[in-house]
């Protein structure tokens, strides 16, 4: 009887042992799996940032085109005017 006392509580640890060696496998699992996916987000934030800053910089680009071009218009327009009197001041 006392031997299939042990055999019982034996059986039964090695049961538990089994579930527990099965939880930490699936535990082990999931925690690789989040540190895949821990990684892949930190990728994707410092993809992100560098993204970020290239549309600043672009921006700042447009910003000074813009000015230039600004520039460049009134310039122009102040040509054109003076080309107009000049030709108005010939017409006379």
């Amino acid at each position: 009887m006392l031997n299939l006392l042990k055999i019982v509580v034996l059986s039964s640890c090695i049961t538990a042992f089994s579930v527990n060696a099965a939880d930490t496998e699936t535990l082990d699992k999931t925690n690789n799996r989040l540190t895949e996916i821990s990684g892949v987000m930190q990728s994707i934030n410092e993809e992100l940032n560098s993204q970020r800053s290239n549309i600043r910089a672009l921006k700042s680009r447009i910003d000074a085109d813009q000015k230039e071009d600004k520039a460049f218009r009134n310039s122009v327009l102040r040509e054109l005017r003076q080309l107009r009197r000049q030709n108005e001041t010939y017409e006379r």
